[in-house]
């Protein structure tokens, strides 16, 4: 029959709209959430970069003999500045020993990241001079 209605195959223009709407909707969630795993991954590792720089200066601060100073300020050489503060710790130990308990805090940051700070506190022990 010439004038009767015969049936398309394919899709309508609002099938193809509505599909394409969810397709976006769904690539944009994606971004989000690939950019905001980035975001954490890079302050991850920024923290992470401060904590190594503490132990390190931590580490530095073993080697040298005691008396330690009781407050130091710093820059790395990578730019951070830290700050080192030493005081006695009382453990108990009998006053006759030449070992010495002190609690040692190390603060480090990062000019380049605002707001982030890093600190280690250690107890160590070192041997007076006799």
């Amino acid at each position: 029959m010439p004038g009767s209605w015969q049936r398309q195959r394919g899709f309508t223009l609002i099938e193809v709209v509505v599909a394409f709407a969810i397709f976006a909707m769904s690539v944009g969630a994606l971004y989000e959430v690939f950019s905001a795993a980035t975001r954490r991954s890079i302050q991850a590792r920024d923290h992470e970069l401060l904590e190594l720089a503490a132990q390190s200066l931590l580490s530095e601060l073993r080697v040298q003999p005691v008396p330690w100073p009781v407050d130091r300020t710093g820059t790395t050489s990578s730019g951070e500045q830290w700050r080192m503060t030493v005081a006695p710790f009382d453990a108990g130990a009998d006053e006759r020993s030449p070992w010495r308990a002190y609690e040692v805090t190390v603060y480090v940051s990062s000019p380049r990241v605002p707001r982030r700070e890093a600190a280690l506190k250690s107890i160590e022990l070192a041997r007076t001079p006799e």
